[in-house]
Formats: structure tokens, C-alpha cells, sequence
């Protein structure tokens, strides 16, 4: 991994999804640099909406303690259908903190499995 100064662009992506199972939630902390991801922090697991908000600001707290910038974003689908602002907002009162921006992912994308099975595919064959 690069120092974190040398990427031109730092993101965060948070996976917040719900299913029957389980309530499984992702943020990644991701560096890009010529043309390669570079994995810098992740979060995964079973957790409350809370949980995952905390981790968007401990994410975001570690890239200013770092003295870098970097943008949020999460799947739009599931932050227009719940609402998110709201529960962004709630957290942010609540702990005294600045409203974290974050970003709608609008892009079209493949079902989850099959994005998952393409990585999967890549990894054995590379």
C-alpha cells in the first residue's frame, strides 16, 4: 500500500444491506492510484444501523487525523428507500458531531452475486 498521501483519490462505500438472514453492513476505505484499488480500512458484520454510522465516522476520522480527504458513498437504492439522511442526521445530533456527506451510488449495477462471482472468477485466474 502507498502512503496515503500519494493516492489522488480516497473513497469510502458503504454496503448496508438488509436481508432475512441477517442485517449485514460493509464500508470500505479504499485508495486509487494507478489503476489499481488499494484496500485501506473495512468494517464488516452483523449490525445495527447505528453500528454502521459509527463506522462511517471512524472512517472519517481516521482520513482527518491522516490530514487526507475523501468522499463517502453508499447504494442509492437503499439510501433513498430508509430514509438515511434521517438516521445520518439523528446520529450526528445526538453524539455532537458535523453531518457526515455522503454521496448516492446512482450507477447501474450487475445483481450482487454476479458482481461477487466476477471477483471471485478474477482472483483464482490472476
Amino acid at each position: 500500500m502507498s502512503k496515503l498521501h500519494d493516492y489522488p483519490v480516497i473513497i469510502s462505500y458503504c454496503d448496508p444491506s438488509f436481508s432475512e438472514k441477517g442485517d449485514s453492513k460493509a464500508i470500505v476505505l479504499v485508495g486509487y492510484k494507478n489503476n489499481e484499488f488499494h484496500i485501506i480500512k473495512t468494517f464488516c458484520d452483523q449490525a445495527a444501523i447505528n453500528d454502521m454510522i459509527r463506522w462511517h465516522y471512524e472512517v472519517d476520522a481516521y482520513c482527518q487525523q491522516k490530514q487526507i480527504a475523501s468522499r463517502h458513498f453508499m447504494e442509492a437504492v437503499f439510501y433513498q428507500k430508509t430514509n438515511m439522511d434521517r438516521y445520518y442526521a439523528d446520529y450526528a445530533k445526538n453524539n455532537n458531531l458535523p453531518t457526515l456527506p455522503i454521496a448516492a451510488d446512482k450507477r447501474a449495477k450487475p445483481k450482487k452475486e454476479q458482481r461477487l462471482l466476477a471477483l471471485y472468477i478474477a482472483l483464482r485466474v490472476g
